[in-house]
């Protein structure tokens, strides 16, 4: 059976990801805040455009693993990440 928490990351980790840039206006998966009987949580919903999100909705985008992949692929072939390695930074 399919399950989608193993196919995004969880909300902590999606607000970092936006914190560090990830491009939000994208299709896709996205956490968005709901209310309920008066009571706010964070689902997952599924958007075939940006455009489709209502532009009210607090939300945050939840990517799927390949498309981070994809994104962290283009950060390091691009030189926009610096990567370090401890052992030989200080030679």
């Amino acid at each position: 059976m399919f399950d989608l928490r193993k196919e995004v990351p969880s909300l902590e980790l999606c607000k970092r990801l936006k914190e560090l840039g990830y491009p939000q206006e994208r299709a896709g998966w996205h956490w968005v805040l709901t209310k309920e009987n008066d009571k706010e949580q964070w689902a997952l919903k599924y958007y075939c455009t940006y455009e489709d999100i209502p532009y009210w909705a607090i939300h945050i985008k939840a990517p799927t693993y390949r498309e981070l992949g994809k994104w962290f692929s283009w950060l390091l072939q691009n030189n926009c990440v610096e990567c370090k390695d401890k052992e030989t930074e200080n030679v």
